[in-house]
């Protein structure tokens, strides 16, 4: 009967672990995007001037966190620019709402501003 049950403890623990391995793995890279941005999406000190170019260099799981500001689709090519639009990204989360200085290592989504931002 012991050895039933510390088998099945021995069961529950690993589940456990494969679990939160696999959260882990499942969680994403941050990409920046920050208005007159020229950097490449790594913090807010070095964000994407452009949203377009977050999505494409971002995979399923990435989550993209864009500063205050207006963005627009790039109409090259297109003789209408109002037939331009963004090219999203299944799996890609998007949020907005930030002023483009929070610290991520203490910073909650939560406390994103978006009457000012």
């Amino acid at each position: 009967m012991n050895e039933e049950r510390n088998l099945r403890s021995l069961s529950a623990i690993s589940l456990f672990i494969m679990m939160a391995a696999a959260s882990i793995a499942a969680a994403g890279d941050i990409i920046y995007v920050k208005q007159a941005g020229t950097g490449s999406g790594t913090s807010w000190a070095d964000a994407y001037g452009n949203l377009q170019d977050a999505l494409d260099a971002a995979v399923s799981t990435d989550e993209i966190r864009v500063a205050a500001g207006t963005y627009y689709p790039d109409p090259n090519g297109l003789g209408n620019p109002r037939l331009a639009s963004f090219q999203m990204v299944n799996g890609v989360t998007i949020y907005g709402g930030f002023a483009g200085s929070e610290d991520p290592g203490t910073f909650d989504l939560d406390d994103r501003d978006f009457v000012a931002n």
